[in-house]
């Protein structure tokens, strides 16, 4: 085989590259959907992949309660199964954006879909207490939930902090993942020195 006929099988290999989203997208604005948004910008940039979004925002209307158990949560829930089973024989891969609760109720049934298909499945942890808040479970319910998570392809956490807890968990497939774009250059500013107090807020 020459090494161009590699290239091009290389490339109908890439562009078969399938992944199936399932987080919250703007609105409201907020750290996990700027998250999603920021990793779909970025995805967009590359043809090989095409990504498949199903979108758990609870829109605009912030005014709902979002903690705990309400009936919005099971409306959006009955919503994302349907596509999940849809969408899920036509995919390579699957990542999940999930909070606490959501990695109780809906993140196992999913998990459980991906396992039948036989796709790859990751997490992805909304904030970083997720290991304090399987911590305050009791026993059954925390080891359900270490369960689940070391039944994952892999878990990306935001901070080095939770990587380090879920490790000692067991959990040894978790990957560092802090943002999604880099830094931009800047250089340093000469210190000016002023009475005047300038404060940004």
């Amino acid at each position: 085989m020459t090494k161009s006929n590699h290239s091009m099988e290389l490339q109908t290999t890439l562009k078969s590259r399938r992944l199936l989203f399932v987080g919250p997208k703007p609105p409201p604005i907020g750290g996990s959907p700027l998250t999603v948004q920021a990793m779909l910008e970025e995805l967009a940039l590359y043809p090989s992949v095409h990504v498949q979004l199903i979108n758990t925002s609870p829109g605009l209307d912030v005014r709902k309660k979002m903690t705990g158990f309400n009936f919005e949560k099971v409306k959006r829930s009955l919503f994302v199964l349907p596509r999940f089973m849809l969408e899920i024989p036509y995919c390579d891969a699957v990542l999940v954006f999930a909070n606490d609760l959501f990695a109780i109720t809906l993140a196992p049934l999913l998990l459980f879909l991906s396992k039948i298909f036989h796709k790859p499945f990751y997490l992805k942890p909304v904030g970083a207490g997720l290991d304090l808040f399987i911590n305050a479970q009791k026993k059954p319910l925390r080891e359900y939930l270490l369960y689940v998570l070391r039944s994952t392809d892999g878990i990306l956490t935001q901070t080095r902090l939770l990587k380090d807890d879920l490790n000692k968990m067991g959990c040894t497939r978790v990957h560092y993942l802090p943002g999604c774009r880099p830094l931009p250059a800047f250089t340093q500013a000469s210190k000016q020195y002023s009475s005047e107090l300038h404060l940004i807020f």
